[in-house]
């Protein structure tokens, strides 16, 4: 399946629609649109990964610095609307913080 990304820009907010799968060949577009949206005022980035298919290890760790790189601008970035695959690597890798509401039930398993 191929990869997506849309972004809307409207600071202080950015939006990232992604969709397909997320790996070592597409995360860094996602890398690049957070400092982009960085350059351009923003300080929020919201993540809706509800289409993602499929998560590799570079593409968690690729969202964990971007989340990094927003706090130390004193920024935020959250996913607002995950799939199975996002929300399950979430919580399986420690990354549930990046989760604007992650179910309770899959947190309290």
């Amino acid at each position: 399946m191929q990869f997506s990304l849309q972004s809307t820009v409207t600071p202080p907010d950015v939006t990232l629609e992604l969709s397909g799968e997320l790996d070592i060949f597409t995360a860094d577009q996602v890398s690049r649109e957070v400092d982009r949206a960085l350059w351009s005022g923003c300080r929020r980035a919201l993540l809706d990964t509800s289409e993602v298919t499929f998560v590799d290890a570079s593409a968690l760790g690729v969202l964990a610095r971007a989340r990094d790189l927003m706090r130390s601008c004193a920024g935020t970035m959250e996913i607002v609307s995950f799939s199975p695959v996002v929300l399950r690597l979430c919580l399986l890798t420690g990354l549930s913080s990046l989760l604007s509401d992650p179910p309770k039930a899959a947190v309290a398993s």
